[in-house]
Formats: C-alpha cells, structure tokens, sequence
C-alpha cells in the first residue's frame, strides 16, 4: 500500500468511525460506507444500526455493483457492536478483486435492495487519485468515482 494512500485511508476511517463510535452516527435507517481501491482490491465498510440490519442473513449478497471495474467480491465479513441503552451497529466488510481497476468510474450500492429499511448512506470513496463524498439513497444508489 502507498504510504500517502495508507494515511489517507486511516485519516477517513478514523473520521467515519469516530462519530459512529461517540453514537452521533446511530440513526435508524442511516449507515455510514467507507470505499477504498488500492490496486486491484477494492475494500468496502458498511456501519449501520442493527435494527436496520434486522435477522438479514449476508451470505452470499454484495454491498456493492462495480461493473465498470470488473469487480468480484468476496465473502462478507459481518461484526455485531452494542452500543448500550438497547443499540447496537452491524459492520458489514467486503474485499472485491477488480480485472479492471483503472476503468472503475461507478459504483451501485447493492445492500438497499436486501435491507429495506435502509434508506440513506454517507458514502466517503478514496483512491490513489480521486476522494468522492456523498449522501446516497435508496431511490438514487449510484456513485460517480471519477476515476
């Protein structure tokens, strides 16, 4: 990993997680998505309230479309954090190996389509040469990259 990549990456992961972690980012129907292609491996993280996750079984299932890359995703890696007072997030990680890396230029969030109640995502997206950060919906889920 480039080290300015590395840094970045820690910089964003350290800011999206922090308020998630102080309980300012648990709103029922809200999650919070950190996207980072280094190379060929694309890294997603989903934080999201656990109400909103519900009894969804997330075998097999992808968070994300990246066609123009030509990803493939891996298994679904799945971490049950309880927050007290009766919450609790779900943190959803998935690795996605892309053929194409340099021509990825879109992204469609797959998990609204089997977590219905989701309705809003902060998505922060880093590469080596471009930074997007955006509100994505359930009625738009499509992300431009740039890249």
């Amino acid at each position: 990993m480039h080290t300015k990549f590395a840094q970045g990456l820690s910089l964003v992961g350290a800011l999206l997680s922090a308020p998630v972690l102080a309980g300012g980012g648990h709103h029922h129907g809200e999650g919070h998505m950190q996207v980072a292609l280094d190379g060929a491996v694309l890294d997603v993280n989903l934080v999201l309230p656990k109400a909103d996750f519900g009894t969804i079984d997330p075998r097999g299932r992808q968070l994300l479309a990246a066609p123009s890359g030509q990803c493939v995703a891996r298994a679904i890696q799945m971490l049950d954090t309880d927050l007290g007072d009766g919450h609790a997030d779900i943190t959803l990680a998935q690795t996605y190996d892309c053929a194409a890396p340099t021509s990825l230029s879109s992204i469609e969030l797959s998990v609204f389509a089997w977590a219905p109640s989701l309705q809003e995502i902060e998505l922060t997206y880093l590469s080596a040469r471009h930074q997007v950060s955006q509100t994505v919906s359930d009625e738009q889920p499509a992300v431009l990259l740039g890249d």
